[in-house]
């Protein structure tokens, strides 16, 4: 059986290909592949809303239902954040909440079968264009930091 808790969600950057210096803004912004899927599921919403649906209803048959409460909780809560791509979407919302509470080894495993699943279901073109779409908007990340992180050096 699976087990992760609501209030210890864990901290897996003791695993992952980043330099330390980088900054981590979200929780999933550790492990390299996490955060590719997480993006992938930005770009192709209506695979994302598929695999959320098993994911969830995968974890539910792993997990406590104080914990399924705890989160349903969070969920329902109006102070929680609902500006993120997700918030949008509830069985989005809870498949992220609950990725969001997995062990780290459990995160890989489910971003990996979001991999295959997206692979089987799209072309190899255009699973790459959806890649590259990825790692555009990536670059650009990469790029605005760098800028703000140019500009406040500039002000000192």
């Amino acid at each position: 059986m699976m087990t992760f808790t609501v209030s210890g969600i864990v901290n897996n950057s003791g695993d992952n290909n980043q330099s330390t210096n980088q900054k981590v803004r979200r929780w999933y912004d550790t492990d390299p592949i996490l955060l590719e899927v997480i993006n992938l599921m930005a770009l192709a919403k209506e695979e994302a809303k598929t695999y959320a649906t098993k994911l969830i209803k995968g974890v539910e048959a792993q997990v406590s239902p104080e914990v399924l409460a705890q989160v349903t909780a969070r969920l329902e809560n109006p102070n929680r954040p609902q500006n993120r791509w997700y918030d949008k979407e509830p069985v989005l919302a809870k498949a992220m909440e609950l990725l969001q509470l997995m062990p780290p080894e459990a995160q890989r495993v489910a971003a990996l079968q979001f991999i295959d699943a997206l692979k089987a279901k799209q072309s190899p073109v255009a699973y790459g264009i959806l890649k590259e779409v990825f790692n555009l908007a990536d670059a650009q990340a990469e790029e605005a930091d760098l800028s703000q992180e140019e500009a406040k050096i500039t002000k000192s």
